[in-house]
């Protein structure tokens, strides 16, 4: 599964999750690749996109999750005190 972190149209700004179906995600891609001149097979391949999921919520930068997000900064944190402090 390819997860990417990209910045949505604002109309899904409010809502913490929200999904477009293959068809429609489909549609808005080849008509997107036509308009800057892909090429024909940059344009078929546009079948074998599946579905878009956008997820607002607990959305982290570059991917990292929450877990480990917060195991991260326990790490920074102990290195500080450690390091720094004592």
């Amino acid at each position: 599964m390819d997860v990417t972190c990209a910045p949505v149209p604002s109309k899904y700004n409010d809502v913490p999750f929200a999904y477009i179906p293959p068809s429609q995600w489909q549609k808005q891609i080849k008509d997107f690749r036509l308009k800057i001149g892909c090429s024909e097979e940059k344009i078929n391949q546009t079948e074998q996109i599946s579905e878009l999921f956008i997820c607002n919520e607990r959305c982290i930068q570059a991917g990292i999750g929450y877990v480990p997000s917060l195991i991260m900064l326990l790490s920074f944190s102990i290195a500080f005190i450690k390091n720094c402090l004592i």
